[in-house]
């Protein structure tokens, strides 16, 4: 993370109001989101149906998997 950060700092000092670092800027954004609602789509997934992803051995699994995000 620590060399993402540093190149987002670079970027942004060089091109402040350019659209080239919106656009870098909304990709980055859109990547951290991405990983983001992916976990939430796997947590609204254990806590709604279980069943279906779990099989029979439902609570312990499923907030196993929740602590996981």
């Amino acid at each position: 993370m620590e060399g993402a950060t540093s190149l987002r700092g670079l970027l942004y000092s060089h091109l402040r109001n350019n659209d080239v670092i919106t656009s870098y800027m909304c990709t980055i954004g859109r990547r951290l989101y991405a990983i983001r609602s992916r976990c939430k789509q796997l947590f609204r997934c254990c806590s709604s149906r279980p069943t279906a992803r779990m099989g029979p051995d439902t609570t312990g699994r499923s907030s196993r998997t929740a602590r996981l995000c």
